[in-house]
């Protein structure tokens, strides 16, 4: 539902400047006025294109098509290869003793 909302914002923010585009091409004349009529409905028609788009390509992977399926079941995680089992810590000998938990002091040498 993430991505409808992320393209509802977007349509709105575009619906709002094809709003200005067209009050200004409502206020100019000539050519600026058919160039900002034109550039306002082609930015209202790329609001409700916004929408459609948010609403039918939602982009998450479930619902597509056969061959979409296939071309991008690598991203799904349900899918990734299985993790290697963990390295067993070598058992401790005589000859690899741990270090001590504190390291004794050595004692101060008399002058």
């Amino acid at each position: 539902m993430g991505f409808v909302a992320m393209h509802v914002v977007h349509a709105t923010f575009i619906a709002v400047v094809g709003f200005f585009v067209l009050f200004a091409a409502g206020k100019s004349s000539g050519i600026v006025r058919m160039v900002g009529t034109i550039l306002g409905w082609w930015l209202w028609i790329l609001a409700v294109l916004a929408i459609v788009c948010g609403v039918l390509c939602h982009g998450d992977g479930k619902d597509m098509p056969g061959w979409a399926q296939h071309m991008h079941g690598w991203m799904k995680s349900e899918q990734a290869a299985p993790a290697a089992a963990p390295a067993t810590p070598a058992p401790v000998t005589d000859a690899t003793k741990p270090a001590p938990a504190k390291p004794e002091m050595a004692a101060p040498k008399k002058p």
